[in-house]
């Protein structure tokens, strides 16, 4: 009977661990909205990602592999922030740059 109480411990633990981590969160400006007031459009540039993979999941990619693995990072980054601005219902609209 103990190690299943432990066990229910456990499985909460990391329920609760898991939850938290999935959760996203965005870092806008405090003065956001009052810095945008003029401003007619926002541009979302790609973000420059890096990935740092362990020495045994680097020995199945090739260099560009990683490289493409890391654009792709980028640019869904990019895609994430432009649907959280596009959200925001602003009189702004929202312009994507490509690299």
């Amino acid at each position: 009977m103990k190690s299943y109480r432990i066990f229910l411990a456990l499985v909460a633990m990391l329920l609760t661990t898991f939850s938290f981590a999935q959760t996203r969160e965005i870092y806008t400006n405090p003065k956001f909205s009052t810095l945008a007031t003029n401003h007619k459009s926002l541009a979302i540039l790609p973000f420059n990602t890096s990935i740092k993979l362990r020495p045994n999941q680097m020995k199945s990619l090739t260099p560009e592999q990683l490289h493409d693995m890391e654009v792709k990072q980028g640019l869904a980054v990019q895609s994430a922030l432009e649907t959280y601005f596009e959200r925001q219902r602003r009189v702004y609209s929202v312009v994507s740059g490509c690299t």
